[in-house]
């Protein structure tokens, strides 16, 4: 059991410094990891194939984007 949660530890850092070092950001990286949580969650609960539950500790990472066209509206728009 150790040895997997060592591999997938090392899957998921070789996957994301890959997707880093392509110049990918924190929020297409963190798309891919929810998509690879979704994929093993999927197979663990809906087709029975029993892969673990080490994808769990899989990080999804984020960053806030602000959101410029909607602070622009705001400020332009005068209220009496």
């Amino acid at each position: 059991m150790n040895a997997e949660k060592t591999y997938w530890k090392k899957f998921y850092t070789a996957y994301t410094d890959y997707l880093y070092r392509q110049g990918s950001f924190d929020n297409y990286a963190g798309m891919h990891i929810k998509i690879t949580r979704l994929f093993f969650g999927y197979f663990n609960r809906d087709r029975g194939i029993i892969t673990g539950d080490f994808y769990k500790n899989f990080y999804v990472r984020h960053e806030e984007i602000p959101n410029y066209y909607a602070d622009a509206r705001t400020a332009s728009v005068s209220h009496p």
